[in-house]
């Protein structure tokens, strides 16, 4: 090899190197560096037990928060666990060393939350936090609600409370055992056992007529092992605490309660979940672990940014009835009783309950077999029953079609062909030998109609919705039929639709009906207007005669000013009054001959305010006799509204004389009508309202009901036409009775959208007017 090869070998080698160390210093930094920054970003929680480490307890509460909190290195969070063992050690100096500790400890750690476990732990904290750890908020557990009311908790600590109930505890073991005599509760001279034998005073103190209870509290251990082992016949004990005994020697409840049960001759029931399998029955209680699964939940949401203040202190929700089934058998408990719900534990399983995978998967397999054998026996029996069925089918169906008298078609949208029956053609009017198509198939529709078909075919074929139309259909002759027909979409096993197959049905005689009825209703219509006018004939007498009084006069005055020379200028003003006058008389005329024509009106558009206004003019003098005030609030910028502003007269005309009605026993004075007009987007809103005597609450669902009426003179159809009339606009006429007194009737109309199109802008602001 030369001595140049060898020196490009080198460098080559030498590059190599290099690449092999940058490709491994990558690899080290992708694996290490969420390793890193975790550990940067992890957050540091504290938790702090009032009890020893060894307590079950804390065990228990512990493996709760940790689960919900997650691994500690690395992870979201690093945890901190330290305890007071205020139990064993409640000296107050023991707590001021505590609080040196904690402080030398976490000199340079910045703690972002706390959790307290246990009520010493919470006072601790409330005591030394601003101290020790200033900032972090606190989340606490294992504190009942009597302790914490005797607190000033801050404003930033929250957490779940304790709501152990050792009356539900009682419960149980009355219903277990109903000849119990005498019941016996067990606790120790500890300040906390102390403090549970206050509360369970309380709460057995309702039991006392019915048993007698004894309180063996901080006794000796020796001498409460003797006691409860010769109590008397129907006897159970409720064991609550002990973490002392009368010689002042420091215990653990746990190991206490497994004595006590083992020494015992009646049931012993407890009100912590640690004391099972230790020989108690059961009782009502949470799981300490689940209570430290919600605290380290709520834990992290006051990580996570929640504010602690907008948390309220709360229960976990996790207490229930559980019992040891080993206990309900060896003190013969009657099972039954057992409340719903009740978690039991320690049963043994039946040999169903073992295998019971194992014997599932046995019958399967047999009945896979039987099933089998049944299938190809029945294979062909099944096969001939359909045969038959189908041609069963086919006859009834063709029985029922003939005698339904429908017809039957089917569009294919691929070859763009239609089948029909000969009946479907027979109904509308098409040659019964010419191949159909699409278009002439509809052709017997107008332009108008074959346009709406086109596009709702089209829709079922898009949506695969079925469609139901009525359509007015021209027969050779000049003749007509109404038919209707159902269109159902047929899809492909891909979803979308290939097909459309309908039923038309002859309801030209349906349909001639409905117009008669409609007819009918306008009739009746027409005379309500009618009934309506004449009892407003007086007041419509005074209204036509001031303006003809005022004409007469002013007509004699100027043929007394005329003779004289000089007076033009005076006759022209009384020639104005006069014109004014006449077109006064004449609108009057105009609004009844309106309400009183009898052929129905076309659509138009108007103005919602000036209904209203010619309303309240027609009825001007009846108010005015009555002694009605008026108060008009009428919206501006309403949206113009399309329909029979006759109709829509008619029925503010119909309201504003009921409500006048119903005003007829106050005073003169007294008597308000209100109406008013407003807008939302686009439905113009009318109400009247009056503050008479308003509608009995349940006879208001009947208002609008034909025939029913609250006045002895009226026949009970004036409302249901007008809810009639406003149906047939797209609204619904509704009443209601007014807080202060009165009732309010209330409408809303769809507007055509009219564009910026605008009406009653003259009338915006209110108006009260005395008449």
């Amino acid at each position: 090899m030369s001595h140049n090869s060898a020196a490009i070998l080198l460098a080559l080698m030498a590059r190599a190197r290099l690449a092999v160390g940058a490709s491994c210093l990558a690899v080290l930094l992708v694996m290490f560096a969420p390793a890193v920054l975790a550990q940067e970003n992890a957050r540091n929680i504290l938790i702090l037990l009032s009890n020893d480490p060894g307590l079950s307890a804390n065990v228990e509460m512990l493996k709760g928060v940790r689960s919900a909190l997650g691994p500690d290195d690395p992870g979201p969070a690093q945890i901190f666990d330290e305890y007071l063992d205020a139990a064993r050690f409640p000296e107050a100096e023991r707590a001021e060393a505590m609080r040196g500790f904690l402080k030398t400890k976490f000199a340079a750690t910045h703690i972002d939350l706390v959790v307290t476990i246990g009520p010493e732990a919470l006072r601790f904290m409330i005591g030394h936090r601003q101290e020790l750890f200033a900032g972090a908020p606190v989340v606490f557990a294992g504190i009942r609600e009597e302790s914490l009311k005797s607190l000033a908790l801050p404003a930033d600590m929250t957490g779940i409370i304790s709501q152990i109930d050792p009356a539900k505890t009682l419960e149980l073991a009355l219903r277990l055992k109903p000849d119990t005599e005498q019941v016996v509760v067990v606790s120790g001279a500890a300040p906390f056992d102390k403090s549970w034998e206050a509360k369970a005073r309380t709460l057995f103190a309702p039991f006392e007529p019915k048993h007698a209870f004894t309180y063996l509290s901080g006794l000796r251990m020796a001498d409460l092992l003797d006691r409860v082992a010769k109590l008397p016949p129907n006897s159970q004990i409720v064991f609550l605490s002990f973490f002392e005994d009368g010689s002042g020697a420091r215990l653990r409840p746990n190991a206490v309660v497994e004595k006590v049960a083992l020494a015992a001759n009646a049931p012993v029931y407890g009100i912590y979940d640690t004391y099972l399998d230790r020989g108690i029955v059961g009782g009502y209680m949470d799981t300490f672990e689940a209570v430290g699964r919600e605290t380290g939940k709520l834990a992290l949401a006051v990580l996570d940014g929640e504010s602690p203040q907008s948390i309220s202190p709360h229960e976990a929700e996790t207490h229930r009835f559980i019992v040891d089934w080993r206990q309900i058998e060896r003190w013969n408990l009657n099972a039954d009783a057992l409340p719903a719900g009740t978690e039991i534990r320690f049963k043994e399983k039946t040999a169903w309950e073992r295998y019971r995978r194992e014997i599932i998967a046995i019958a399967a397999v047999m009945l896979v077999q039987s099933a089998m054998l049944l299938l190809l026996a029945s294979e062909v029996r099944r096969r001939k029953r359909a045969q038959r069925a189908a041609e069963e089918a086919s006859e009834r169906m063709d029985a029922a079609v003939t005698g339904a008298d429908l017809g039957l078609w089917n569009w294919s949208a691929d070859t763009d062909t239609v089948w029909t029956t000969q009946r479907c053609r027979k109904l509308l009017g098409l040659n019964a030998d010419i191949p159909l198509r699409r278009d002439n198939f509809l052709g017997c529709l107008s332009p108008e109609d074959r346009a709406l078909a086109l596009e709702r075919m089209a829709s079922a074929l898009r949506t695969g919705r079925i469609c139901v139309s009525e359509y007015l259909i021209r027969l050779p002759g000049d003749g007509e039929r109404w038919i209707m027909t159902k269109t159902i979409p047929k899809s492909r096993i891909n979803g979308s639709a290939e097909r459309l197959i309908g039923v038309i049905l002859d309801i030209t005689e349906r349909k001639q009906r409905e117009m008669e009825a409609e007819r009918q209703r306008q009739e009746l219509a027409h005379l309500s207007r009618v009934s309506v006018l004449g009892a407003l004939s007086g007041a419509l007498a005074h209204e036509l005669n001031q303006p003809l009084t005022a004409i007469l006069s002013n007509a004699e005055a100027a043929s007394m000013l005329a003779r004289r020379p000089g007076n033009a200028k005076e006759i022209q003003g009384i020639l104005r009054d006069i014109i004014k006058d006449n077109k006064r008389a004449g609108q009057v005329i105009h609004h009844l001959r309106s309400l009183l024509r009898k052929e129905q009106a076309a659509k138009e558009h108007f103005a919602a305010n000036e209904i209203v206004n010619d309303v309240l003019g027609l009825c001007h003098s009846d108010l005015v006799i009555k002694g009605v005030t008026v108060v008009k609030r009428l919206g501006k910028n309403l949206p113009m509204l399309l329909g029979d502003a006759v109709q829509l007269r008619q029925v503010l005309l119909n309201l504003v004389l009921n409500s006048c009605d119903a005003m007829a026993e106050r005073p003169a004075g007294e008597r308000i009508l209100t109406i008013a007009t407003t807008t939302e987007t686009d439905t113009v809103a009318f109400s009247i309202s009056d503050n008479g005597r308003g509608v009995p609450a349940e006879t208001i669902e009947d208002l609008f009901q034909p025939f029913y009426t609250t006045k002895s003179f009226g026949m009970g159809l004036g409302l249901p036409i007008c809810q009639w009339i406003v149906a047939a606009h797209g609204g619904e006429l509704s009443a209601r009775n007014n807080p202060a007194g009165g009732a309010t009737f209330s409408f809303e109309l769809p507007s055509p959208g009219m564009g910026c199109e605008k009406a009653g802008t003259r009338f915006s602001r209110e108006s009260r007017v005395n008449i």
